[in-house]
């Protein structure tokens, strides 16, 4: 995850403390799911360039690397980057930049992802445009969900206790396909969500993934 623009928020974390979280009971059940999902979304084919943006620990990009891609990640937090950038292999590029304002020419990777890394950045459909004009191929867009039970907690839970999810802007399911629409209304978009107890629908799925092709 990251943020964009000037707001470090994951710079106040602890990258082991974030990277703990996948191994504890609740982030091998999402990790595992979400990293079905993303696979199933972009099929991938080795040599393909991608770019992750927000790539927080590497924790997405160390599993990239298992299906020979070219590999770039971006993230704001350079606590972050110096972390990932110690197990990760060397062929994998890493850079502090902004979201909103990426470095990059037009149509420079095949593939560009946000994991839920979209809902932190402060201007997200900037970030969003800027994702699709760096993409030759496709866009994917995993977030988490605004309308699902586990984002209700999440949000209860933050007016308790201080939380990074005090921060976050959830999104629903309509309220994302209309910022990409707003960008280009010709746009074609596939969804579908984590696979759970209760189906793979995305209406309600804790994480969904929005695919964007061009």
């Amino acid at each position: 995850m990251m943020v964009g623009g000037e707001s470090l928020t994951f710079d106040k974390i602890k990258p082991q403390d974030y990277e703990n979280w996948y191994s504890s009971k609740e982030g091998l059940y999402f990790d595992k799911r979400e990293k079905e999902l993303i696979a199933k979304m972009l099929e991938f084919k080795p040599r393909q360039s991608l770019l992750e943006i927000g790539c927080g620990t590497g924790h997405f990009l160390k599993w990239f690397e298992n299906f020979k891609l070219e590999l770039t990640g971006i993230d704001s937090s350079r606590k972050m980057i110096e972390f990932s950038s110690g197990f990760l292999n060397k062929n994998t590029k890493l850079e502090v930049q902004d979201a909103e304002n990426l470095p990059f020419e037009d149509n420079s990777f095949d593939i560009v992802v946000f994991i839920t890394s979209l809902e932190f950045i402060n201007n997200p459909q900037d970030a969003l445009k800027e994702s699709l004009r760096v993409a030759r191929e496709k866009v994917l867009v995993c977030f988490l969900n605004k309308l699902s039970l586990l984002s209700l907690k999440r949000g209860i839970k933050g007016l308790f206790k201080d939380s990074i999810y005090n921060q976050t802007a959830f999104f629903s399911v309509f309220q994302m396909k209309q910022m990409i629409k707003n960008i280009d209304k010709n746009l074609k978009i596939k969804m579908k969500g984590i696979k759970t107890t209760l189906g793979s629908g995305a209406l309600f799925s804790p994480c969904v993934g929005m695919l964007i092709e061009k």
